[in-house]
């Protein structure tokens, strides 16, 4: 195979319109890793978040890059990177202001100040419960998210942009901000001196703004159909094929 390691975003990369990733992927991305491919996912999701899917798709033994490269994870479960957000409190404070739900990520640890409909829906999409406390009480946040509707994500994204903190939309309607450091570009290149592979030999796979960086250092980058215009334009392709097709030409490349 010419490429052995393949770096995938989750939601709107590998779900279909329902959220869920089908019994179809999950055979190819098993079948990828059966013929010696390192399979990876990089999402916003953190590492306990990861679990059920992980074991869906035969990848418990995989390296994970969890909150879009604010945490990373090696083969045995250890977090080997972290990034914390030291200006979180900013963020938050201005989440709420704007009307926003606000939660804060520290490591697998969910957080919010106020319970509301919004943070349930958030708890439910990922199978993980938020505790409450105050925000100023938290130690090494590594990410604040925002929930909120599709237009006003959009709109407070370009506005929130900052040199103190990474900003962008993961979903439509959600906000996040980690560090700086914190990339699934970098991330990528973590993977990679893990594993002992060549970037020349890494396909990243995404679709949103949060998959830029990656989509750059890789070897391949490459932007599903439906993926964001500027993810298309940092790409160094864009599949018009389903998914599963791309991943099976990868395994007879």
């Amino acid at each position: 195979m010419k490429y052995k390691l393949l770096v995938t975003d989750i939601d709107g990369t590998l779900t279909a319109n329902d959220g869920i990733i089908n019994e179809k992927t999950a055979h190819t991305i098993k079948k990828a890793v059966e013929h010696g491919m390192y399979v990876v996912l990089a999402s916003g999701r953190a590492f306990a978040a990861t679990k059920a899917l992980r074991e869906y798709l035969g990848l418990v033994n995989m390296p994970t890059i969890c909150q879009n490269g604010a945490v990373v994870v090696d083969v045995d479960g250890v977090v080997v990177e972290k990034y914390t957000l030291g200006s979180y409190l900013e963020p938050s404070k201005r989440g709420k202001k704007y009307g926003c739900g606000v939660v804060a990520w520290c490591g697998d640890e969910l957080y919010c100040e106020s319970y509301d409909e919004r943070v349930a829906e958030y708890e439910r999409i990922l199978g993980v419960s938020a505790s409450v406390r105050p925000f100023d009480e938290l130690d090494d946040v590594t990410k604040v998210l925002w929930i909120t509707t599709d237009e006003k994500a959009e709109r407070l994204e370009a506005e929130m942009q900052s040199d103190k903190y990474v900003c962008h939309r993961s979903r439509k309607n959600f906000l996040e901000f980690v560090s700086n450091d914190a990339t699934k570009g970098n991330a990528l290149e973590s993977i990679v001196r893990m594993l002992g592979v060549s970037v020349s030999e890494t396909v990243a796979l995404g679709d949103g703004m949060n998959d830029i960086s990656m989509l750059r250092s890789a070897g391949l980058g490459v932007a599903v159909k439906n993926a964001a215009k500027e993810a298309k334009e940092n790409a160094d392709t864009v599949i018009d094929t389903d998914v599963c097709d791309f991943i099976l030409g990868l395994i007879d490349a």
